[in-house]
């Protein structure tokens, strides 16, 4: 009976103590590992159904947990982490040389008992011992952690079987991005201001991104001067119907960039950017802006607006890591020198034609590659859908357009509506980026105030084969202004076929 009672007594303090210790680390922030080399830690799953697996497309939360002298967690309370350079630091700091690791159940990642070929499984265990503590060591060349066992291995993975494991490598080999996917950099703050805004002037949405940051135009005289121009030129294009207009230009003090879309009359979804923006970025966001302003109330948008941009940080950020960060450099820097030419706007109009089409395919590429990175993001919402799903949206949209109060909404454009409805979708079925690509650029130079040339309203219904540029001996060049220079570019080169 006192064995009983004891073992009783014992239970229920176990289980106190780890409701306790639960309350003290779940407040801990939540993080991704990201391994240097690609792939990212995924809290269980085949081939290992009972510990951690290198996934090439997914992340698990996980808190790393500072310990004291008795190696027992400590309190979150001790620190205010307010942003990623933060945490950064903290994480290098000697007070968080000795840690845990928790998943998001919170049990503690533990490294097993050494393999006598070297070595030793990632498991999970319910308490902090031993095998349960890790020393945090720094590389400073890669800015990557790595995580040292009680056996002096490293926190790493199998490559043969797709499980993490406990290696023995040297720490440079074994680092890790660390990436506390919650919190907002300082240092990296690629997006300034974003916003829903009128030709009047009249914001119906904004959020300044970078507290502090002074506005992108110095009055409001300015802003409604800048959204003239801009009106002047594309409100035209997007009265018409179709996709709409978009465009990208440099701010006067030339500290930003914009990027604009005008997809309703009067309407124009803004992303104001750092210049080291890359366009991927900026595009997928101001894509997404208006996703946010049209499926939300406005109670809701603030919030819809905060998770968007966390989930553009967390993009950027995997973009810099893993297999495919060289692949996407390609594209963006192959888009940097569309995007100038585009710009400039002085070569024969159909080299002109033939970037614009290749920045569509760009787009989907680089699309295609975000959808393989880890973690929650945008290209999740606009994945390829199938052919009969949108099939079935064009039904449905046509029977809407039909009704009773389909023709009371939209009246005689709600055939219109029916082929938006599908070309819409079958843009989203590209991703973002290659959906503003979609729409009819609108040139003003690198600033605003330059001339302007509708790059592809001349060129309705031509379709530029995507893998070879060759024109088989058509014609694609319609009369060329005196203004513009008559000599062809260099022919592009062919974009790689994956």
């Amino acid at each position: 009976k006192k064995n009983k009672k004891y073992s009783t007594a014992k239970a229920i303090s176990y289980k106190q103590n780890r409701r306790t210790m639960s309350t003290q680390t779940t407040t801990f922030t939540e993080v991704y590992f990201h391994h240097k080399n690609g792939g990212s830690i995924f809290k269980q799953g085949v081939p290992n159904p009972i510990g951690p697996v290198l996934s090439p497309k997914e992340a698990s939360p996980f808190r790393i947990i500072p310990l004291n002298d008795l190696g027992n967690p400590m309190s979150s309370s001790c620190w205010t982490i307010s942003n990623r350079a933060v945490y950064s630091d903290r994480l290098r700091s000697e007070e968080w040389r000795n840690v845990a690791i928790q998943n998001e159940d919170g049990k503690f990642l533990s490294c097993r008992k050494k393999h006598p070929a070297g070595g030793a499984l990632a498991e999970y265990r319910d308490e902090i011992n031993a095998f349960e503590k890790f020393v945090v060591e720094y590389n400073n060349d890669s800015k990557t952690f790595a995580f040292k066992s009680h056996n002096d291995l490293y926190l790493h993975y199998n490559h043969f079987v797709g499980i993490i494991a406990f290696k023995n490598r040297k720490k440079e080999e074994a680092g890790w991005i660390i990436n506390p996917f919650k919190l907002q950099d300082p240092s990296n703050e690629k997006i300034h201001f974003v916003g829903v805004v009128h030709e009047n002037g009249e914001f119906f949405m904004q959020k300044n991104c970078v507290a502090g940051a002074r506005p992108a135009w110095n009055s409001d005289v300015m802003l409604k001067n800048i959204l003239g121009t801009l009106s002047e030129k594309m409100s035209p294009i997007a009265s018409r119907g179709g996709t709409g207009a978009c465009t990208i230009f440099d701010g006067e003090d030339g500290e930003r960039t914009w990027y604009v879309t005008m997809t309703k009359e009067g309407f124009f979804n803004l992303v104001i950017a750092s210049p080291d923006c890359p366009s991927y970025i900026g595009t997928m966001c101001v894509e997404q802006i208006e996703v946010v302003y049209d499926r939300n109330e406005d109670v809701d948008r603030e919030s819809a607006l905060k998770k968007l941009m966390a989930d553009i940080a967390n993009q950027y950020e995997f973009c810099k890591t893993g297999i495919h960060k060289d692949k996407i450099k390609s594209y963006e820097d192959k888009m940097t020198e569309h995007i100038t030419k585009l710009q400039e706007n002085n070569e024969h109009a159909q080299d002109l034609v033939q970037r614009y089409e290749e920045m569509k395919t760009l787009g989907r590429k680089c699309n295609e590659k975000l959808e393989q990175l880890p973690g929650d993001k945008v290209t999740r919402g606009v994945k390829k859908a199938p052919v009969e799903l949108v099939h079935g949206v064009a039904n449905m949209a046509g029977s809407f357009a039909g009704s009773k109060i389909g023709n009371k909404l939209f009246g005689s454009k709600a055939t219109n509506f029916v082929v938006d409805a599908t070309s819409n979708m079958e843009k989203g079925r590209n991703g973002p980026i290659s959906k503003f690509w979609s729409r009819r650029f609108v040139s003003f130079g690198n600033g605003i105030g330059e001339i302007e040339v509708d790059l592809t309203s001349a060129f309705q219904g031509v379709q530029v084969n995507e893998e070879s540029k060759e024109t088989d001996g058509m014609s694609l060049v319609p009369p060329i202004p005196p203004s513009m220079p008559m000599p062809s570019a260099p022919p592009l080169e062919n974009i790689d076929n994956e």
